[in-house]
Parts: C-alpha cells; sequence; structure tokens
C-alpha cells in the first residue's frame, strides 16, 4: 500500500470505549473509537495529559471486521492513520469543515490474556461484585 506520509501518523494509547460498529444499508459497515493517547510532555504539576482521539474504519459489504470484533474498553493499541476532510455545503449554502481521522491499520499491544482478565473484571464490577483480581499494572 502506498502512503502519503505527509499526510499520515501513528497514536499509541487505550480505547475508551469498546469499538462502535455502524451497518450501512449496502452492508458495509464503519467502525468508530477513541483513542486515549497520552502528550509527549509533561505539564508543570508533572502529569502528563491525554488527548482524546475519534477515528474511523470503513468496511467493505464483503468484508469482516478483522481486529476490531475482539478490541475492547481499555485495550492498548497502536493505530497507523490518516487524516480525510469531510467539508460539505448544506442546504442553505452554508460551508461546513470536518476532519476525520481515517484508521489505516490497527494493532492490539497486549496479550489475549491480559485483555480477558480487563474483561472478566469489567463484567464482575457490573455486577456488582467485588474484581477477583487485580488490576494489570500500566
Amino acid at each position: 500500500m502506498s502512503m502519503n506520509v505527509r499526510n499520515y501518523g501513528i497514536g499509541t494509547g487505550r480505547l475508551t470505549e469498546d469499538p462502535r460498529i455502524f451497518t450501512n444499508a449496502d452492508g458495509s459497515k464503519k467502525v468508530r473509537i477513541t483513542l486515549a493517547c497520552q502528550n509527549n510532555f509533561k505539564e508543570k504539576d508533572g502529569t502528563r495529559k491525554s488527548q482524546f482521539l475519534p477515528m474511523e474504519r470503513f468496511i467493505p459489504a464483503n468484508g469482516d471486521l478483522g481486529p476490531y470484533e475482539g478490541l475492547g474498553k481499555g485495550d492498548l493499541v497502536t493505530v497507523q492513520y490518516s487524516l480525510r476532510n469531510n467539508n460539505y455545503t448544506d442546504k442553505s449554502g452554508v460551508a461546513h469543515y470536518d476532519l476525520t481521522i481515517q484508521i489505516e491499520q490497527i494493532t492490539k499491544l497486549e496479550p489475549k490474556t491480559t485483555t480477558d482478565n480487563r474483561k472478566a473484571q469489567r463484567a464482575l464490577a457490573a455486577a456488582g461484585q467485588a474484581p477477583a483480581m487485580e488490576a494489570a499494572a500500566e
């Protein structure tokens, strides 16, 4: 795949929620995620703030969800992305300018056991029970 390196980025962070999957009338899908990426600098108080990047991926009607089926809230991933303009003029003649972060590739950075443990802890918490295991260290 040829990539325009002037319109390309890489983000590493955690998913803020499970991927949201929308099915279009033609059977194609749109997958949306939000990636929490820490800044590469510290604030005056020594903390690192995060940027929350809304991203999406188009899946053709004949394609499967691939890596998106196994992803969930809290998973650590690296996303290679490109930027796309979604500019349009509405019926009233008003121009709207929108920028989309389009996922080109996503890579899970944790073993399945780690993500399975996190999902089990969330299920226990949702059921009102104390977690049976300690959270993995960041």
